[in-house]
């Protein structure tokens, strides 16, 4: 999990995902895409996550990849225990910032 957070910050810093908010997004089964975050295959078998930034970058995640990403882009984002980042996604989905910028 931690590398995969790893990868996700280093993709946040070089550009290759986008720091803005995704205002709409939709999901369903894959279709064998390739994930923008971790960059493996979505199969049907699994749920993706589309949408498009407010700057115009189209982005497909697995749901997990899409929480850390979404988590990722805060300033205070630190890699952090499996237990943690479970309760900080629920704490943004209590308060309504889930897809907020």
């Amino acid at each position: 999990m931690n590398s995969l957070r790893q990868l996700v910050r280093e993709k946040l810093a070089d550009g290759r995902l986008p720091h803005d908010s995704i205002p709409r997004v939709w999901g369903g089964p894959g279709n064998g895409e390739s994930c923008h975050a971790c960059d493996e295959v979505i199969p049907q078998a699994a749920f993706i996550i589309d949408g498009i930034s407010a700057s115009g970058w189209g982005i497909q995640l697995h749901v997990q990849c899409f929480s850390i990403w979404d988590a990722g882009r805060a300033p205070d984002f630190r890699l952090r225990s499996d237990d943690e980042a479970t309760r900080g996604d629920e704490a943004r989905r209590v308060e309504g910032r889930w897809m907020s910028a």
